[in-house]
């Protein structure tokens, strides 16, 4: 019997609410910075929207533009299957 485990990404994130830069792409940018690190496999899952909204104080809205924004690089891919956002192949064989 094989078990599989996902890890669940965990994002470090400080929101600069009087900066130029739109929360969204801050988080875009923690979130890219961390995907750099080693240790990250294709399928490690990202927090909620939720999770992620309650911890830092920033909308739900907020969250979903910056995971659209990863999509949109092919750095995270959205599983329908499961409604949650994966961290994608292309990083993996980048950090490898």
């Amino acid at each position: 019997m094989v078990l599989m485990v996902e890890k669940v990404f965990i994002v470090n994130w400080i929101p600069n609410f009087i900066s130029a830069t739109p929360l969204h792409m801050q988080l875009v940018m923690s979130i890219h910075r961390s995907l750099g690190k080693a240790g990250l496999c294709e399928g490690d899952i990202l927090p909620s929207a939720q999770k992620l909204s309650h911890r830092y104080g920033v909308s739900t809205t907020v969250i979903m533009a910056a995971y659209e924004e990863l999509v949109s690089r092919q750095l995270v891919e959205l599983r329908r299957s499961s409604k949650q956002y994966h961290v994608a192949k292309t990083v993996c064989e980048a950090v490898s």
